[in-house]
């Protein structure tokens, strides 16, 4: 993944706001000078969020077997125990949910 979005998840757990959002300013800025409009740009930092998210939060994958087994009552509790936190937007929760659900759906197929 990114290792600047790292540093984005990273200081947004340690707490640092300002630090989290000068970075996350940073990366959209960059993404626009190669290119992308300011919409892409923010769409791209989400998804790289998403998937720092996935990576380094072990409720997600939890969250997202409780979706793909259909267990609504779970998924719901871990989504709301990561949102109460007030880290992340619901929004990115529940995206990076989704997309681990889609990936064990996919393992699961294959």
């Amino acid at each position: 993944s990114d290792y600047k979005v790292d540093w984005v998840y990273d200081a947004i757990i340690s707490g640092d706001k300002d630090m989290a959002s000068v970075m996350k300013e940073d990366i959209i800025n960059t993404y626009i000078a190669n290119g992308k409009t300011q919409k892409e740009a923010e769409s791209s930092y989400k998804s790289a969020l998403r998937k720092v998210l996935r990576e380094k939060d072990p409720r997600i994958r939890s969250a997202a077997e409780a979706m793909a087994s259909g267990n609504g009552k779970e998924f719901s509790r871990i989504l709301n125990e990561i949102a109460d936190e007030g880290n992340f937007s619901r929004n990115i929760i529940s995206g990076a949910i989704a997309a681990e659900a889609e990936k064990i759906k996919d393992a699961k197929s294959n």
